[in-house]
């Protein structure tokens, strides 16, 4: 009870919307938003969520408080670690009374029925009276008064849309069609597309949790309730079925606006709700173990052989350097890069294709020893968001700027409540938007102990947003490594250049 009502004094984050989406009661998605808003966990995976789900809403609030009041100072995986918490509480005393395992050593037993007896050491079969069978014998199915039953999702039915149904979208819409063993692709452009080039930016937007059977023949007409389809891609595996996530873009930034209002949460199969949110743009890659002698115009070059789309390269300014001055080497980068694509999906084919543990780079005599992932955007898509930050990023700084120095500098456009340097750049904080606004005005490519800054206004991205990052690096939404962490985590180096 004193969880439930801390909950609900507090303000809710979007990561709630996300739980809800997922089938969450709302006393349920408020007691594990608390979680991320405190620091305790930085994410979970789908199995945390859906075997949470399958408690009865009072033990998985119990559960949540065992991991809450549980020392957590040695734990590295916190999300497998709660998972164990859950698994615990599904035994049939927990289920059945709402007393934790520890508090009682057997299950309860019904009148008239026949004593259980647990499973051996050798993975026998629970047996109604202690009988014993020979093993491999299935075990017959023993219920509880309050048993809990782990839900489990039912297996895709199709790994294809309905051919006559899509067949008569496509009649009726003139729309190209393709498909391709990754990617299912509608429309881009349009038959009746005046507008030139693809619609800029505002106007992608991100579909999330899409279930695996379910494709373009009933998107389309769901999405179309927006406004007018510029392109629809659905991802999708070497087996048919899609990766649980897509992008549609529109023709106009309303039109995006008005699906992310009124699709997301949107319940598209029982108890499957959609995310749908305005996309992070993801057109760049992050290239490490570049030799720091080589030019932009050579990395340029280089890549542009090996890669197909290649619009340009992003290099940080080296700075001085004693040991490679000492040494008599003229640095030319800090031994990173960017590459820029014009969309996702040339950064994609980009990327496996670098990805490849034999792929060398021939102008550089076979050179393989680089790394490749995706750069991390930093910027939040939402306009609405945009317009009321009150942090500045500023790039292309050395070693040799300080905090101090940062904060002499910019505070003579208002008072600043944080200047936190990484590396090259630095986020400021001020506590006015107009303070921001005016940094970004007066200081983008002044200098500061010789180097030339860029200074722009930086929007951090929201609980949903990382969570598409996550989703679109690989292994996000299952728990992995994902490189934006809530509740003060600190990032890698790798990870803080990883950045743009």
């Amino acid at each position: 009870i004193l969880l439930l009502n801390r909950c609900e004094m507090l303000e809710r984050s979007e990561q709630y919307d996300l739980l809800q989406g997922l089938g969450c009661s709302a006393r349920l998605a408020e007691a594990v938003d608390r979680l991320y808003q405190d620091g305790i966990v930085s994410q979970l995976s789908d199995q945390v969520i859906d075997n949470l789900k399958a408690l009865p809403e009072g033990v998985a609030l119990q559960a949540i408080q065992k991991l809450r009041v549980s020392d957590l100072s040695t734990v590295v995986n916190r999300s497998a670690f709660f998972l164990g918490i859950i698994r615990s509480f599904k035994s049939p005393t927990t289920a059945a009374t709402g007393i934790t395992p520890a508090a009682s050593a057997t299950p309860p037993t019904a009148v008239g029925a026949p004593e259980f007896t647990p499973p051996t050491a050798f993975g026998d079969a629970p047996q109604p009276g202690g009988a014993s069978v020979a093993p491999g014998t299935p075990a017959p199915s023993l219920e509880y008064p309050g048993a809990v039953k782990i839900l489990q999702r039912p297996p895709p039915s199709k790994n294809a849309p309905d051919a006559a149904r899509l067949q008569e979208i496509l009649a009726r819409t003139g729309y190209p069609h393709e498909v391709s063993p990754t990617l299912r692709r509608y429309g881009g452009p349009p038959p009746d597309w005046t507008g030139g080039q693809k619609p800029g930016p505002g106007t992608e937007v991100f579909l999330g949790r899409i279930p695996q059977d379910v494709f373009e023949d009933e998107l389309i007409p769901l999405l179309e309730q927006a406004g007018t389809i510029y392109e629809l891609r659905v991802i999708i595996d070497h087996d048919g079925y899609n990766r649980g996530y897509g992008f549609v873009t529109y023709t106009d930034k309303a039109a995006a606006k008005t699906a992310v209002a009124t699709l997301n949460r949107h319940e598209i199969k029982p108890n499957r709700r959609l995310v749908v949110k305005l996309s992070v743009q993801f057109t760049k890659l992050y290239v490490g173990g570049i030799p720091k002698t080589k030019t932009r115009d050579e990395i340029q070059t280089a890549f542009g052989k090996e890669v197909d789309k290649l619009k340009g390269v992003v290099l940080q300014d080296p700075g001085p350097n004693a040991a490679a001055a000492a040494a008599g080497t003229d640095v030319k980068n800090k031994g990173f890069c960017f590459l820029e694509f014009e969309d996702y999906f040339d950064a994609a084919a980009a990327r496996k294709k670098l990805l490849n543990g034999k792929h060398k780079i021939s102008d550089w005599d076979n050179y393989s020893k680089f790394v490749v992932d995706w750069a991390i955007p930093l910027e939040n898509p939402d306009e609405d968001v945009a317009a009321a930050s009150t942090v500045i990023l500023v790039n292309n700084l050395t070693d040799a700027v300080t905090n101090d120095d940062l904060l002499a500098k910019f505070q003579r456009y208002g008072p600043i409540s944080k200047v936190n340097k990484k590396n090259h750049y630095a986020f400021i904080t001020f506590e006015e938007r107009a303070a921001a606004v005016a940094a970004e005005q007066g200081e983008n490519h002044q200098s500061i102990k010789d180097c030339q800054m860029t200074v722009a206004i930086h929007v951090p991205l929201t609980g949903v947003a990382k969570r598409m990052v996550q989703t679109i690096k690989g292994g996000g939404h299952r728990g992995g490594g994902g490189h934006h962490q809530r509740g003060g985590g600190q990032q890698q180096p790798q990870q803080q250049q990883q950045q743009q």
